[in-house]
Protein backbone atom coordinates (compact mmCIF):
# COMPACT_ATOMS: atom_id res chain seq x y z
CA UNK A 1 0.00 0.00 0.00
CA UNK A 2 2.51 2.49 0.90
CA UNK A 3 4.56 1.62 -2.12
CA UNK A 4 1.50 3.09 -4.72
CA UNK A 5 1.05 5.99 -2.60
CA UNK A 6 4.91 6.72 -3.08
CA UNK A 7 4.62 5.87 -6.97
CA UNK A 8 1.31 8.63 -6.85
CA UNK A 9 3.03 10.88 -5.13
CA UNK A 10 5.70 10.85 -7.35
CA UNK A 11 3.65 10.98 -10.68
CA UNK A 12 1.53 13.82 -9.76
CA UNK A 13 4.73 16.08 -8.51
CA UNK A 14 6.44 15.23 -11.64
CA UNK A 15 2.81 15.52 -13.49
CA UNK A 16 2.11 18.94 -11.94
CA UNK A 17 5.73 20.13 -11.71
CA UNK A 18 5.82 19.80 -15.83
CA UNK A 19 2.27 20.83 -16.31
CA UNK A 20 3.45 24.34 -14.57
CA UNK A 21 6.76 24.03 -17.08
CA UNK A 22 4.29 24.36 -19.94
CA UNK A 23 1.85 26.30 -19.12
CA UNK A 24 3.27 29.34 -17.50
CA UNK A 25 3.69 32.36 -19.23
CA UNK A 26 6.72 34.03 -20.61
CA UNK A 27 6.80 38.06 -19.97
CA UNK A 28 8.91 40.88 -21.13
CA UNK A 29 9.24 44.47 -21.21
CA UNK A 30 10.69 46.63 -23.54
CA UNK A 31 10.78 50.30 -23.64
CA UNK A 32 11.46 52.49 -26.31
CA UNK A 33 14.42 55.28 -25.65
CA UNK A 34 16.78 52.45 -25.35
CA UNK A 35 15.87 50.53 -28.69
CA UNK A 36 14.39 47.48 -26.11
CA UNK A 37 10.62 47.54 -27.61
CA UNK A 38 11.24 47.15 -31.34
CA UNK A 39 13.68 44.72 -30.69
CA UNK A 40 11.52 42.44 -28.55
CA UNK A 41 8.43 43.31 -31.21
CA UNK A 42 10.81 41.81 -33.92
CA UNK A 43 11.68 38.62 -32.23
CA UNK A 44 7.94 37.84 -31.17
CA UNK A 45 6.74 38.38 -34.77
CA UNK A 46 9.96 36.00 -35.95
CA UNK A 47 9.63 33.26 -33.22
CA UNK A 48 5.77 32.88 -33.88
CA UNK A 49 4.72 29.68 -35.27
CA UNK A 50 0.99 30.38 -34.78
CA UNK A 51 -0.59 33.81 -34.47
CA UNK A 52 0.44 37.35 -34.08
CA UNK A 53 -2.17 39.92 -32.23
CA UNK A 54 -0.57 43.46 -32.75
CA UNK A 55 -2.50 46.75 -31.76
CA UNK A 56 -1.15 50.03 -32.53
CA UNK A 57 -1.20 53.71 -32.59
CA UNK A 58 1.04 54.59 -35.75
CA UNK A 59 2.77 52.42 -37.97
CA UNK A 60 5.60 53.57 -39.75
CA UNK A 61 8.57 51.31 -38.89
CA UNK A 62 9.19 49.27 -42.38
CA UNK A 63 11.27 46.62 -40.72
CA UNK A 64 8.14 45.59 -38.10
CA UNK A 65 5.89 45.41 -40.88
CA UNK A 66 8.29 43.13 -42.92
CA UNK A 67 8.78 41.06 -40.28
CA UNK A 68 5.00 41.14 -40.54
CA UNK A 69 4.37 40.34 -43.67
CA UNK A 70 7.31 37.23 -43.48
CA UNK A 71 5.68 35.58 -40.59
CA UNK A 72 2.34 36.11 -42.42
CA UNK A 73 3.51 34.46 -45.77
CA UNK A 74 5.26 31.48 -43.37
CA UNK A 75 1.84 30.62 -42.10
CA UNK A 76 1.39 32.37 -39.01
CA UNK A 77 -2.09 34.28 -38.78
CA UNK A 78 -1.66 37.49 -38.31
CA UNK A 79 -3.91 40.31 -37.81
CA UNK A 80 -3.37 44.25 -36.72
CA UNK A 81 -5.63 46.88 -35.41
CA UNK A 82 -4.10 50.79 -35.77
CA UNK A 83 -5.54 54.17 -35.17
CA UNK A 84 -7.27 54.93 -38.17
CA UNK A 85 -6.17 58.97 -37.93
CA UNK A 86 -2.40 58.16 -37.32
CA UNK A 87 -2.40 56.01 -40.53
CA UNK A 88 -3.18 58.39 -43.24
CA UNK A 89 0.57 59.78 -43.86
CA UNK A 90 2.21 58.76 -46.81
CA UNK A 91 5.16 56.39 -44.62
CA UNK A 92 2.11 54.84 -42.91
CA UNK A 93 0.66 54.40 -46.27
CA UNK A 94 3.56 52.84 -47.12
CA UNK A 95 3.60 50.36 -44.38
CA UNK A 96 0.33 49.49 -44.40
CA UNK A 97 0.65 48.13 -48.44
CA UNK A 98 3.40 45.83 -47.49
CA UNK A 99 0.78 44.15 -44.85
CA UNK A 100 -2.15 43.92 -47.21
CA UNK A 101 -0.17 42.59 -50.10
CA UNK A 102 1.32 40.02 -47.58
CA UNK A 103 -2.34 38.93 -46.70
CA UNK A 104 -1.84 40.38 -43.30
CA UNK A 105 -5.28 41.50 -41.39
CA UNK A 106 -5.16 45.36 -41.12
CA UNK A 107 -8.05 47.04 -39.35
CA UNK A 108 -7.81 50.18 -38.85
CA UNK A 109 -10.17 51.77 -36.23
CA UNK A 110 -11.69 55.24 -34.96
CA UNK A 111 -14.28 53.81 -32.46
CA UNK A 112 -12.33 55.78 -29.43
CA UNK A 113 -10.96 59.29 -30.03
CA UNK A 114 -7.22 57.63 -29.74
CA UNK A 115 -6.64 54.37 -30.19
CA UNK A 116 -2.92 54.37 -28.21
CA UNK A 117 -2.49 51.02 -27.01
CA UNK A 118 1.00 49.13 -27.87
CA UNK A 119 0.21 45.63 -27.56
CA UNK A 120 1.97 42.79 -29.20
CA UNK A 121 0.98 38.94 -28.85
CA UNK A 122 3.02 36.03 -30.70
CA UNK A 123 2.05 32.08 -29.89
CA UNK A 124 5.29 30.69 -30.29
CA UNK A 125 4.07 27.44 -30.88
CA UNK A 126 0.90 25.56 -31.92
CA UNK A 127 -1.26 24.28 -29.90
CA UNK A 128 -4.63 22.82 -29.66
CA UNK A 129 -6.26 25.52 -28.00
CA UNK A 130 -5.17 28.75 -26.89
CA UNK A 131 -5.89 30.78 -24.26
CA UNK A 132 -5.46 34.85 -24.84
CA UNK A 133 -4.30 36.27 -21.04
CA UNK A 134 -5.69 39.31 -19.94
CA UNK A 135 -2.11 41.56 -19.46
CA UNK A 136 -1.24 45.34 -19.69
CA UNK A 137 1.02 47.67 -21.72
CA UNK A 138 3.61 47.56 -22.08
CA UNK A 139 3.98 43.88 -21.08
CA UNK A 140 4.92 41.57 -23.94
CA UNK A 141 3.71 37.86 -22.70
CA UNK A 142 3.97 34.70 -25.03
CA UNK A 143 3.92 30.58 -24.82
CA UNK A 144 0.69 30.65 -22.78
CA UNK A 145 -0.75 27.35 -23.07
CA UNK A 146 -4.64 25.80 -21.99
Amino acid sequence: MFKKILVAAVMATTLSSSLSAIAAPSVQVGFSPEGTAQELVLKTINNAQSSVRMLGYNLTAADIAKALASASRRGVDVKVILDKRENQNKYSKAVLNILVNAGVKVRLTDAYKIHHDKVIMGAPQKTESMVTPVFATPILTTSWLA
